[in-house]
């Protein structure tokens, strides 16, 4: 029973009526919680449950409460990784850390902690938070693997070993790691490969969507993956956002206007609301309003500008306003790339170095070069 609710509750969220089956699968998971409430494999399935349905603190609420939690290195990194995503302190982190210290499991038992550790030490103690992503990857499985490659993209001298990232499991890690070095193709399959296995995720669909729309400019794919997270996470305001880019760049305005109506920039990230606003900008180019086209991406690069962490995202949307503006007027085109180039200096980014040369030869084909 176990098993098969904790199979059924994903195939329950794609369903077309979200909110009825929903509850439903809410019903069944506690009904088995109810026979089984110490199971490790139950708790950490309704902890995703929950996570994925955007309500993360009751997951983190179900693992508090357990019994088994404080012995259990597998619940303590789930309960540390459903604090992080509802936004409040964990209860067991120094339980945790104890733990980890002590060794008192094999490594596999360890691995899921040590990097959820890792990652809550990232901001303020990276040699720490290094030296934890390490011990994770001495036996890892594809979670750990898929959450230090992402580290190691904000940790100098962290690496994750191609052996590892190789796993039969580890699409997410080798979809992360190929959009980073920009294998634009290769991390297209990784994260196909991801959806298909992860049909709930919204991080699934969001990463194969952007892969398609930025590395590869196939938006009828950018639009299907989008669609697809879409039936898990109707509301989620980053593939909404992926879903109207795609939409705009196939002429399908009406239906971009749409996706982006259902965005509420009131909650929304500052990532969430540079790009949902950039794409309003763009949405305004194609209708053939450039001034509130110009309005709406300077608002976009200017929250940008004012967030540190959100570097990449001003780069990128100075990018497609210098793209924009070179379709509209070909002077203050050239003024807007140059500040994109400008910017693009001092930021590494992988869709950055696709798009600056494609703005790039948009701007000398306008010249006449």
């Amino acid at each position: 029973l176990q098993r098969f609710v904790a199979r059924v509750v994903p195939v329950i969220m794609t369903g077309p009526l979200r909110r009825p089956l929903e509850f439903a699968a809410e019903r069944s998971m506690r009904v088995a919680l109810s026979l089984a409430p110490t199971s490790r494999y139950l708790l950490r399935s309704a902890a995703c449950f929950y996570a994925n349905i955007g309500l993360p603190e009751q997951g983190h609420q179900l693992l508090i409460t357990s019994t088994s939690t404080p012995n259990d290195p597998w619940l303590l990194a789930a309960e540390l990784a459903t604090a992080n995503a509802a936004g409040i302190p964990p209860k067991f982190s120094r339980r945790a850390r104890a733990i980890v210290e002590r060794r008192e499991f094999e490594p596999i038992q360890l691995s899921e902690l040590a990097s959820e550790l890792g990652t809550l030490d990232l901001e303020n103690n990276e040699k720490r938070a290094k030296k934890l992503f390490r011990q994770a990857l001495v036996e890892p499985n594809e979670n750990s693997v898929a959450q230090v490659e992402w580290a190691s993209h904000r940790v100098s001298g962290l690496i994750v070993p191609d052996t590892q990232l190789v796993a039969p499991m580890a699409a997410e890690a080798r979809a992360r790691h190929a959009q980073e070095e920009g294998e634009w193709i290769d991390a297209f399959g990784h994260a196909t490969a991801w959806l298909d296995d992860q049909l709930f995720s919204a991080d699934a669909a969001m990463a194969a969507s952007y892969i398609s729309m930025v590395g590869l400019d196939d938006y009828e794919q950018g639009l299907r993956a989008a669609e697809i997270g879409l039936i898990a996470h109707p509301r989620d305001s980053g593939i909404l956002n992926n879903a109207a880019y795609s939409a705009i760049e196939l002429g399908n305005l009406d239906r971009a206007d749409g996706f982006l109506s259902l965005i509420n920039l009131d909650v929304a990230t500052n990532t969430e609301w540079i790009a949902a606003t950039a794409t309003r900008g763009l949405l305004a180019f194609r209708r053939g309003h450039p001034e509130i086209g110009r309005q709406l991406y300077r608002k976009a690069i200017a929250i940008a500008h004012a967030n540190p962490s959100e570097a990449a995202s001003e780069v990128m949307a100075t990018l497609m306003l210098a793209r924009e503006e070179l379709a509209h007027d070909s002077v203050i085109g050239q003024a807007v790339l140059a500040d994109a180039e400008r910017l693009a200096r001092r930021v590494k980014n992988a869709s950055i170095a696709r798009w600056l040369p494609l703005v790039r030869r948009v701007a000398i084909s306008g010249s006449g070069g």
